[in-house]
């Protein structure tokens, strides 16, 4: 408004100069429809990348529900064989700590007993000494006097170690992979041990 006031004080042909730009601007404004032009469009983000995930680490052996079964090596006390968890890989394992002099563990024997029969193939118990005290004769010599045929190991209580067990019977149940699927301390009936087997069983063919 000052300016065009300031204009029009300089005569004629400036009020006509004036009224030509005037004019311009209005028809300027009408083809625009008085409206300002459009932003330009804002640029893109750039895309984001995620990371690969690491590489999951593998579990180290360990006595726990989920983890690899430590490596156990004793003796067979009926053959003088030396006997090793991994060498009954794919099938499901019952490594059984007992002693002789333990009521619970003479009480379930008879039912590992059954369930090795039951099972055939599928299933190896393995009935580890859990007193270092105890010889393999000893082990033996129980074995004959109750009529088992079960793997028995001696191995002079390193089983007992490596699993930390505490009390007895101590069974840990390995599925056909090697990883323990369950620990059970105290006895177990031979149903128990039926269902187990079946649920480590199905558990092993989810595994990818």
């Amino acid at each position: 408004m000052i300016y065009l006031g300031l204009c029009w004080e300089g005569g004629d042909a400036m009020r006509r100069n004036i009224l030509v730009l005037t004019l311009a601007g209005a028809l300027l404004a009408g083809c625009t429809g008085g409206k300002a032009p459009a932003p330009a469009p804002a640029p893109a983000p750039a895309p984001v990348t995620t990371p690969a995930p690491a590489p999951a680490v593998p579990k180290k052996p360990a006595p726990l529900k989920g983890y690899p079964a430590p490596e156990i090596t004793g003796k067979d006390v009926r053959t003088g064989d030396v006997v090793s968890l991994s060498q009954f890989s794919g099938r499901v394992v019952f490594v059984n700590f007992w002693a002789t002099w333990c009521p619970p563990c003479r009480q379930e024997m008879p039912d590992l007993e059954t369930l090795q029969g039951e099972m055939g193939e599928r299933v190896k118990v393995l009935a580890v000494g859990g007193d270092e005290s105890e010889s393999a004769e000893r082990l033996l010599a129980f074995a004959e006097d109750q009529k088992l045929t079960n793997t028995l190991v001696y191995d002079r209580g390193e089983g007992l170690i490596t699993y930390r067990v505490i009390a007895l019977p101590t069974t840990f149940v390995v599925d056909g992979s090697g990883v323990i699927r369950e620990k059970i301390q105290g006895a177990i009936s031979l149903d128990q041990m039926r269902q187990l087997v079946v649920q480590v069983e199905e558990a092993d063919k989810k595994q990818p």
